[in-house]
């Protein structure tokens, strides 16, 4: 049933880049020549599906560079570490694989189409602009773990490397947070074995400790996220995102109800269906404004225990 597949060529070839390259050209064939030098080769080919899948999503500059931020994570955070140990042979496919209690890891693909949500462009330039910066991240669904450290390596470690590349100073913003809530407390527990698990295992290398750092930011709640008396009631956040999907309007009222009452002002909401597009909710002067991915997924349903 879940028989591994080979998606692309056992060579991928970058092909050369003649002439000037504009400023998103060059980003590009960055993104490229950084995938091509992964190992494994099967880790290699599930990047490029991830890149091939995305980069017509990513219209903008910014879009574009957390995509690539999306694809160092996924190299730096292995996937193999965070799924069942029967699934190791194919933990690199492009594919969604189950997990206990009828949960899933997400597909590679459809989880950096989520995180680049976190820099939608809306129709209307005004929600662009009142976009906030991202702080602090809650997630409702925890799964494996594996999105959460995700973010938390792109949105910590990665920005502040980038930071350190460009000569900034440290950003005014304040400390991060990622917060994560997951009501089956078997995958709760599995969720904070893994990440506890990989970090021990990055915080023995001299290059990768900061990459621990970012996912000791983490916190895993085992809570129904809609019951208001649950401690995630309590912060407010600059991007949430359901990474189960939405089946009633109850649900969908609960869920829109989260994120106008917890998003900061700016601040964005990615909620999907169990079948259907993704939903984009972003808060803006105590206001929810929503827009649609036209593409769209499949997803286990958002569930009560």
């Amino acid at each position: 049933m879940y028989k591994k597949e080979v998606y692309w060529p056992r060579v991928i070839k970058i092909p050369k880049q003649e002439g000037k390259l504009n400023e998103e050209e060059k980003l590009q064939h960055e993104i490229e020549q950084y995938i091509h030098k992964v190992k494994p080769f099967e880790k290699q080919e599930m990047l490029y599906s991830v890149y091939l899948n995305n980069i017509n999503y990513a219209k903008t500059i910014r879009q574009k560079q957390l995509l690539f931020s999306i694809i160092k994570a996924m190299n730096l955070i292995d996937r193999k570490h965070f799924v069942l140990p029967q699934m190791k042979d194919v933990c690199y496919n492009d594919i969604a694989l189950p997990l206990c209690a009828g949960q899933t890891i997400s597909q590679p693909t459809t989880v950096a189409r989520m995180i680049l949500l976190f820099e939608h462009e809306f129709s209307k330039q005004s929600l662009n602009k009142a976009k906030c910066e991202i702080n602090s991240v809650l997630e409702v669904g925890t799964g494996s773990g594996w999105n959460i450290a995700l973010i938390a390596c792109i949105f910590d470690h990665l920005q502040k490397q980038k930071a350190k590349q460009n000569d900034r100073q440290k950003s005014k913003a304040g400390s991060k947070s990622f917060t994560s809530v997951e009501i089956i407390k078997e995958i709760a527990e599995l969720a904070k074995s893994n990440i506890a698990r990989i970090q021990k295992k990055l915080s023995k290398s001299k290059k990768q400790k900061q990459i621990a750092g970012a996912l000791r930011k983490i916190k895993i709640i085992n809570a129904d996220a809609f019951d208001k008396n649950t401690s995630v009631w309590a912060s407010n956040y600059d991007r949430i995102m359901f990474t189960a999907g939405i089946h009633n309007k109850q649900i969908e009222a609960k869920a829109k109800e989260m994120a106008k009452r917890l998003l900061n002002d700016g601040g964005i909401a990615i909620c999907p269906h169990t079948y259907g597009p993704l939903k984009i909710w972003i808060k803006h002067n105590n206001k929810l404004f929503e827009e649609t991915t036209a593409d769209e997924y499949m997803f286990v349903p958002l569930v009560k225990v």
